[in-house]
């Protein structure tokens, strides 16, 4: 009898400490954009360049509002983009190994870098999408060193590839003659 009672405590304390280490542990979200709260397309471009070894949370705050706007997780070393709703924003980002929820972050070892110019995201001209470049490679020995640049999507109109055919002069006995050609609208950096 004493030891089933023995053996019964060791489960349920196997019980709790499962339950216990399971909540601790979350997994990291999936490198990407985590939400988008202002209601507005993400159309702009952010690039982060970053050291492995390290995961990384960015969060975009607009500079008249105190709430967030945007949030994503990028993976160290891997190429990261995402696309942002336009607008002007301050940039607060997050490093640390084991990600701990949006309160905790990376837990103590969280090492947050804020930009000291908000970056803002627009329309230049008719067609080019101005977003960020972020490279944080040096900012692990010196935050001081974090570098931004400029970046652009520029779109073109191409013809769309049925629409490519040659025309023969006359009548089309296969359909009207005043067919309307097509567009696709494809992005590319600039």
């Amino acid at each position: 009898m004493p030891f089933c009672r023995y053996l019964t405590a060791c489960r349920v304390l196997l019980t709790v400490m499962v339950a216990l280490l399971a909540a601790s542990s979350r997994a990291a979200p999936e490198p990407g954009l985590m939400w988008n709260r202002t209601g507005l397309p993400a159309v702009f471009p952010l690039q982060l360049r970053t050291p492995p070894g390290l995961d990384y949370r960015v969060m975009l705050t607009p500079v008249d509002d105190d709430a967030a706007a945007l949030a994503a997780y990028a993976h160290g070393g891997e190429f990261f983009r995402v696309l942002v709703p336009p607008g002007t924003f301050n940039v607060s980002i997050a490093a640390g190994r084991e990600w701990q929820g949006e309160k905790r972050l990376f837990g103590p070892e969280t090492r947050v870098f804020d930009l000291e110019t908000p970056l803002t995201f627009r329309i230049r001209g008719l067609s080019r999408r101005q977003g960020h470049v972020i490279d944080l490679r040096q900012a692990l020995e010196d935050a001081e060193a974090i570098r931004t640049a400029p970046q652009g999507l520029c779109q073109t109109l191409r013809l769309a590839p049925e629409d490519r055919w040659l025309s023969v002069p006359g009548p089309y006995p296969d359909g009207p003659d005043d067919r309307i050609p097509r567009y696709e609208v494809r992005p590319r950096l600039c």
